[in-house]
């Protein structure tokens, strides 16, 4: 394995990390607040989200730069918010893997 894909294995595990980490502690936010009667205008949740949501977004883009791919395509999916970077996210590990289990479970020759 080259250097270049496990620095991009490296940046995707941060990013997916890093999401479930802002998700998780906004949820519990969210439900705590709720429990506590406090409301939360949610237009600054969403722009803390959207803030705390540049992160991932610069680690999915250095590891589609890394791998080859169009990282404003990636880059840019990922910062319109987290489901759209869950899907970046997906769509270059599945890119990054496919060649891979080509490999492994390719085709037999006759």
């Amino acid at each position: 394995m080259s250097s270049s894909i496990a620095n991009a294995d490296i940046y995707l595990s941060r990013a997916i990390t890093f999401l479930m980490l802002v998700f998780l502690g906004f949820t519990l936010l969210g439900f705590a607040a709720g429990n506590y009667g406090i409301s939360l205008n949610d237009t600054y949740v969403l722009i803390c989200m959207m803030a705390l949501n540049l992160v991932p977004t610069w680690y999915i883009w250095q590891s589609a730069k890394l791998l080859g791919k169009n990282r404003w395509m990636y880059g840019g999916l990922a910062i319109l918010g987290i489901p759209f970077a869950i899907m970046s996210l997906s769509i270059l590990k599945i890119s990054r893997d496919f060649p891979l289990l080509l490999k492994i479970f390719g085709r037999s020759k006759k």
